[in-house]
């Protein structure tokens, strides 16, 4: 008969070698922060192109859809480059062995926006200009859309902006495209113009065109509503023709707002890895009270099968937010695990970075060297603190642990050990400055934050530590590592698609301050057992 603590034993040898070694599900929001994405499946790899920054466009790669790695700017304006401000909604094709991007920017002496196209032998760039302006009729263009049909012509749909010149609605058009990509063969036909009341009110969009093809019809997918709005929404329209008439779709939209998600739109559609799947890419607002911060979401798409006519196109619990299976044939990422940070380099196999600023951390002579900077987490801030490192756990109740060197000074100066699902759903314990040294638990749940603090005398090196045991979490800290100390009132929260890691920041005064990291240890709790040396 087992004794109680050789039952623990075997509980925790159960928990360590019969759950899978991979995280193979997901939640929305993903952790990429962007507005108007678009993915290009190219050689097993996906790459990720969005609205970015006022100087180009970012690019992120990732196997699964799911968990994305930074890679810098596809595409860098430059001194010569037409467009100048607006730089928005770029996509990429591949096309006779070369990469294009067509993309939307205002550059001429009017100001309005324009479609433009680029060049590069890589996904990754560099992207260089090949027809800025593609065309210029007057008027603004946004929101280029490149589409092969299955007889070899190539199609450019876009979308009149608003605003360029001032107007109160907005339409989408398409036009045949030169097999070089570089200009239009036919003048742009009309294919959508607002009609609905979910499409807006005193400004009415359709924007966002997105073309596809499914037994013999053609879906083009559109928003409506201003993206600013949380009534920013996804519909579509069928042809028989990628030149129209096009007729919506009756149940439209199809994505709209729920009470835990706004302004789902502006999506494109992409092949799971092994082709099974239609998947939908799409962004929300960070925040449900809408406004310019922005995310990613994914979720299945699914065709409905009708007696006679086209099938409806269905994306079935979408916006959705609770646990899914990661799309089919994806390689599993996977689960992390104790790092001494031995190494030279991050270890990319295991390691996630939310808001990842590559040049801002370095992995040197045993320590992960992390460097302050502005930035936050806090309710409705931006989100835009950097370099959060997070990784799956492997067990469902943990203890993670960490030694960093770091003493604030200023006010809300911080380096933190975390318990992550999104930027509006987290867990840290952080040796901070808050009117003095402190320790402090912070913990965000949809976005409302509450915080515990206790002054310090600890000096630079200090442990810290969080227990998780079902939806308990508690928190410890030592000046040694050895005599640890319960910091502060558990805490009960319900998190889905759980990880862990470590970050610092300094979102009061800016400083550049150094969190040298000594490792990050997670191990299998189970609340049978307290002595941790068993394990």
């Amino acid at each position: 008969m087992f004794t109680k603590l050789q039952f623990s034993m075997v509980i925790v040898a159960i928990l360590i070698f019969t759950r899978s070694a991979c995280a193979d599900t997901f939640a929305n929001p993903l952790d990429v922060r962007l507005a108007d994405p678009q993915v290009l499946y190219d050689g097993g790899t996906y790459y990720l192109y969005h609205t970015s920054s006022s100087n180009g466009f970012r690019v992120w790669t990732s196997a699964d859809l799911v968990n994305w790695r930074y890679r810098g700017f596809a595409y860098t304006k430059t001194a010569s480059s037409w467009g100048r401000t607006s730089l928005w909604a770029p996509e990429v094709v591949k096309h006779n062995g070369f990469y294009y991007m067509v993309y939307s920017a205002a550059g001429g002496s009017d100001g309005y926006k324009r479609i433009c196209v680029a060049k590069s032998a890589s996904p990754l760039g560099p992207f260089v200009d090949e027809a800025a302006p593609l065309f210029d009729d007057g008027q603004g263009w946004i929101d280029g859309h490149i589409f092969f049909d299955t007889d070899g012509q190539i199609y450019l749909y876009c979308t009149q902006a608003l605003s360029d010149p001032p107007d109160n609605e907005s339409f989408t058009y398409v036009a045949k495209f030169n097999n070089t990509l570089t200009g239009l063969t036919t003048g742009l036909t009309l294919c959508l113009s607002p009609s609905a009341n979910w499409e807006g009110g005193s400004n009415k969009w359709n924007e966002a065109p997105f073309i596809v093809k499914h037994n013999g019809y053609y879906y083009l997918l559109y928003s409506g509503h201003s993206y600013a709005t949380s009534a920013y929404a996804v519909g579509y329209a069928t042809a028989t023709n990628p030149l129209g008439p096009w007729t919506k779709f009756s149940g439209n939209p199809i994505v709209r707002r729920t009470a835990s998600t706004s302004g789902p739109g502006h999506c494109a559609v992409i092949q799971s890895p092994d082709g099974t799947e239609l998947w939908m890419i799409y962004h929300t607002h960070q925040q449900l009270s809408g406004g310019g911060a922005r995310q990613l979401a994914i979720d299945k798409i699914a065709f409905v099968d009708q007696p006679t006519g086209f099938d409806h196109l269905t994306v079935p619990g979408a916006p959705s937010s609770t646990m899914q299976a990661a799309p089919s044939g994806a390689p599993p990422f996977p689960l992390g695990g104790d790092d001494e940070f031995s190494g030279t380099a991050l270890n990319r196999n295991r390691w996630l970075v939310f808001n990842e600023a590559g040049s801002r951390f370095a992995i040197a002579n045993g320590v992960l060297d992390a460097t302050t900077r502005v930035g936050n987490i806090y309710q409705a801030d931006s989100a835009d603190q950097e370099n959060i490192l997070l990784q799956y756990p492997p067990y469902p109740d943990f203890e993670i642990e960490t030694k960093v060197n770091f003493l604030p000074g200023e006010n809300f100066e911080q380096a933190s050990l975390f318990v992550w699902q999104d930027h509006n759903n987290y867990i840290r314990l952080s040796k901070a400055w808050i009117a003095g040294r402190k320790f402090e638990v912070g913990v965000e749940v949809n976005a409302v934050f509450a915080a515990q603090q206790e002054p310090t005398d600890i000096g630079a090196d200090c442990w810290m530590r969080i227990r998780k045991s079902d939806n308990i979490f508690t928190f410890w800290v030592s000046g040694n590592g050895i005599n640890w100390q319960q910091m502060a009132e558990s805490q009960t929260v319900n998190f889905i698609d759980i990880k862990v890691g470590l970050g610092a920041s300094s979102p009061g005064s800016g400083r550049a301050l150094s969190a040298k990291f000594d490792y990050f240890h997670i191990q299998a709790y189970t609340s049978d057992v307290n002595d941790w040396s068993l394990y």
